[in-house]
């Protein structure tokens, strides 16, 4: 939700899609590929008074490509595009009239990760330690008919850990933290009949993320994960309009949180 001086305006957000890049093998090294598909349960909420809340479901279709390699220092990208719809509940910020409607949301996230791949005990417990740097881009639109919308590019890095990856039958999983070092918002301001459209720089956190999956075979991958991201209140940007000559009207992202679990089928090439 954006907020304007004697107003308060209804919420949007949104996304437009970015180009994927290409990973090639390096050297004579071998790699894994993997094609994944699931759902995802979404939700975003605004800390507001009156509060915002999206919850929904999302389709998701993943490609991933691993360095082959027992041990060592290896490289993975990891690509993922994704789509669906969400229910919008809030309400409008001086009256506290509820309102609700329906939230359309577009992206595509590209990843690459450095992992240092190590073997502990007998059985040769595999534990990976990544790195990884990514782009994530989404489209939040609100309303099916009359829509306004918000653009989110998020750049983040990852640490984290993940056990067990190697294994041909059997558990695996892994977890770690995110964290955006850079964020930016496009909630196309002209479009509501302001005369500029200057961007917001939703604030930085940490958060969380972890999965566990089963392998059945050397080929078929079931896996839970959870994910999402954490921001504080972004800049306050000021804004005029020709239909309020002499008024300035400011604006700014709240303090937002988006939450995913999900749940999706892989199928791995070895």
């Amino acid at each position: 939700r954006w907020f304007w001086a004697g107003g308060a305006m209804k919420p949007v957000s949104i996304i437009v899609v970015a180009a994927g890049f290409f990973l090639g093998s390096i050297g004579n090294a071998t790699a894994e590929w993997s094609l994944n598909t699931g759902i995802e349960y979404l939700q975003w909420r605004e800390s507001t008074a009156p509060s915002v809340t999206e919850k929904g479901g999302l389709l998701t279709l993943g490609l991933n490509w691993t360095l082959d390699k027992e041990t060592g220092w290896l490289a993975a990208y990891r690509g993922k595009i994704y789509g669906g719809y969400a229910e919008y509940q809030g309400a409008f910020q001086f009256s506290n009239q509820p309102t609700s409607d329906t939230t359309t949301y577009k992206g595509i996230t590209n990843e690459v990760q450095a992992i240092y791949r190590a073997l502990y005990g007998a059985n040769e417990l595999s534990v990976d330690y990544v790195a990884g740097v990514g782009w994530d881009y989404w489209i939040r639109s609100i309303g099916l008919v009359t829509t306004q919308e918000e653009d989110y590019g998020i750049a983040y890095g990852r640490l984290g850990i993940n056990l067990n990856s190697r294994t041909e039958h059997g558990v695996f999983g892994g977890g770690g933290v995110k964290y955006p070092f850079y964020t930016q918002e496009d909630a196309h301001f002209t479009d509501a009949g302001f005369d500029q459209d200057p961007t917001l720089h939703p604030g930085k956190l940490i958060s969380g993320y972890a999965q566990i999956g089963y392998r059945f075979d050397d080929r078929n991958d079931l896996i839970l994960y959870y994910d999402g991201y954490r921001f504080s209140q972004s800049n306050t940007v000021f804004l005029t309009s020709q239909f309020a000559p002499g008024v300035t009207f400011f604006a700014f992202q709240p303090k937002s949180t988006m939450t995913i679990i999900g749940l999706k089928y892989q199928w791995n090439f070895r």
